[in-house]
């Protein structure tokens, strides 16, 4: 998941720091993929959502469905599967937060 992760933080536009800092927090820190991942989304969203209150202040307030397809596309197109944007897009449907686990148990759940 090296390779897929730092692909994601690529499609989702994340500065080339912020990619190496969350490779070299893997490494340093033992943490899954799972965690990197939910790490690189959480940045995201948090952008995403700067973006969208900047646009609400417009009165433009359709980012949502919106954002949540492009994360969906990006995911998929990082990663080469649709394991996480697929529990992305779960998340997003039964409008629950999206978590650590949630994408652990969605990454790993067919492989028992």
């Amino acid at each position: 998941m090296a390779g897929s992760g730092l692909a994601l933080g690529v499609e989702l536009a994340m500065s080339e720091s912020a990619i190496s800092g969350m490779a070299f927090d893997r490494l340093a820190g033992g943490h899954t993929a799972a965690y990197v991942t939910y790490r690189m989304l959480v940045m995201w969203k948090r952008r995403t959502a700067a973006h969208r209150r900047r646009r609400s202040v417009l009165g433009d307030d359709s980012m949502t469905s919106h954002g949540v397809q492009a994360l969906v596309g990006a995911v998929t197109a990082a990663t080469g599967n649709t394991r996480v944007a697929d529990v992305i897009a779960q998340c997003h449907r039964d409008n629950r937060e999206l978590t650590a686990d949630s994408l652990l148990a969605g990454e790993y759940a067919d492989r028992s």
